[in-house]
């Protein structure tokens, strides 16, 4: 038992393998190759399937042509006279015997006549009287089928006739023909290298034709593959240009092209975010390195405030190098699937009154009113911690670039599907111009009231990144001078990391 389960296990191991070598070996085909191959069976095939009907059909014409027709007919006439005299019985009527050598006369061929049991009672050739004629088609013929059979090699046809008998459906006997079909044979010989000819001929033409169609297929699709490689010295790479003759090709090298743009966009995205993260961190840097060559040049006279002074500002320029620093960690984190978002039933009412409490020390300092108008209780599934980072971003920034004496005004209402935090500030406004960059990391509108407010310049990205992450969307309008007013607007019921947990 054993064994045999061994031997079961080793069977199907020996076909996955054999499975999985021929799916590698039709993988590395190329598709000209593909294309050629079926071009050339199924033309091929249908060549064959059409070549062999039209032999078949010639065949059976050249084979029973007007001389066969004509003896079968003669010779179903003499099979009638041979049950009328009772010839099988008594081979002796002299006028049946005439006509039998008559018939083998002008055909150039052999008569003979079989009695019910298959016994020859007469030849025309007189050699072989007495001797039985037990072949297949003689047994057909007595059965009541007229057979016609043709022996090739031998060049030569025989023809079977039943002689009707005194009982319906029975014969008393058999009329066999063997004639010369030389001239047939020859005719079916010269159709047959006819049909031989044409198929060769129509082969020849089916690779000349596969390999036409494979080049001006394969030759553009080598050509877009060769652009899509060849690299550029401009650190972009190029859009292809390649003449193509085919839609489908011509659809690869637009989504190409499409892709290359996309490329190119994400590059120039990336090499400014490293820029920008570069002057970011190095301008801290650049101050922390002033203060203290400062520090270093004083002499033993300068007071304990100015070093107390000098080490305030180095602290104050670490505290922002460590800000930046973690938002940078913060928006990396959300953006990698390592870190998902750990969705609860939250009241956002409160979460909101945690969100104003922590902006309210900035806006006395700078005086704001913050107003929050709370219309309903308000219950969602989502990430509390993040959330409560993302609103107070952008309810600081509302605060920041406020004027004194402004406002800010937070609203939350809700419908079935979703909740809705609208944030309406009387500060300083956004240029239109402005505004689709506006969540871009480190994008300022102002970047000389940027500096004197703080911040790393990533506080409404990674605001966007958790709307985002949650299903939701931020949309802004801002007039300059009169203020700007944020909508976010977030699904009540957020079901993104079960679907993305299933699609895992």
């Amino acid at each position: 038992m054993l064994l045999l389960m061994f031997i079961q296990s080793g069977e199907r191991v020996i076909i996955l393998t054999t499975m999985n070598k021929s799916r590698r070996f039709i993988n590395k085909l190329s598709i000209s190759v593909i294309i050629f191959l079926l071009l050339f069976l199924v033309g091929l095939g249908g060549c064959i399937f059409v070549s062999g009907n039209l032999y078949r059909t010639w065949r059976k014409e050249i084979l029973n042509d007007s001389s066969v027709r004509l003896l079968k007919e003669h010779s179903e006439a003499i099979a009638n006279r041979i049950h009328a005299t009772e010839f099988t019985r008594k081979p002796d009527d002299d006028s049946v015997i005439s006509e039998l050598c008559d018939l083998a006369l002008l055909f150039g061929g052999r008569a003979v006549v079989c009695n019910d049991e298959l016994r020859v009672v007469y030849d025309t050739a007189q050699t072989d009287t007495g001797r039985y004629l037990l072949i297949d088609d003689a047994i057909r013929a007595i059965r009541g089928d007229t057979v016609h059979t043709v022996f090739e090699e031998a060049e030569n046809g025989m023809l079977l006739i039943p002689i009707p008998g005194m009982a319906r459906n029975a014969s008393e006997g058999v009329l066999c023909y063997i004639f010369p079909m030389k001239e047939q044979m020859k005719q079916l010989h010269s159709v047959r290298n006819r049909v031989v000819s044409l198929c060769v001929i129509f082969s020849v033409f089916l690779v000349g034709f596969g390999i036409l169609i494979c080049t001006r297929i394969s030759k553009p699709m080598n050509h877009l593959a060769k652009a899509m490689l060849n690299p550029s010295g401009s650190g972009q790479n190029e859009p292809i240009d390649v003449h193509v003759g085919y839609r489908e090709i011509g659809e690869i090298m637009d989504n190409a092209n499409h892709m290359i743009s996309r490329l190119n966009e994400a590059d120039k995205t990336r090499r400014e975010f490293v820029s920008n993260v570069s002057h970011e961190l190095k301008t801290p840097m650049s101050s922390i390195k002033v203060l203290a060559d400062s520090l270093l040049m004083q002499d033993n006279s300068v007071s304990e405030e100015t070093y107390r002074e000098f080490l305030t500002d180095i602290n104050e320029e670490i505290d922002r190098e460590n800000l930046i620093i973690n938002d940078l960690l913060t928006l990396v984190s959300m953006e990698g699937k390592e870190n998902p978002l750990h969705l609860a039933k939250t009241h956002v009412n409160k979460l909101l009154e945690v969100v104003l409490n922590r902006v309210l020390p900035i806006a006395k300092d700078n005086n704001i009113e913050v107003i929050f108008d709370n219309y309903r209780d308000v219950y969602a599934e989502i990430d509390e911690n993040r959330m409560i980072m993302s609103l107070t971003n952008i309810v600081e920034n509302s605060v920041k670039y406020n004027r004194p004496g402004g406002s800010v005004r937070v609203s939350l209402n809700s419908d079935f599907n979703n909740f809705v935090v609208t944030i309406e500030d009387t500060g300083i406004g956004i240029p239109e111009d402005a505004i689709p960059h506006l969540f871009e990391r480190f994008y300022r509108v102002d970047k000389a009231r940027s500096r004197q407010t703080g911040g790393s310049g990533l506080g409404l990205s990674i605001a966007y990144e958790i709307v985002k992450s949650h299903g939701g969307e931020i949309r802004v309008s801002s007039k300059l001078n009169v203020g700007s007013v944020f909508r976010i607007r977030i699904p009540l019921s957020n079901n993104l990391q079960e679907e993305e947990g299933n699609a895992l």
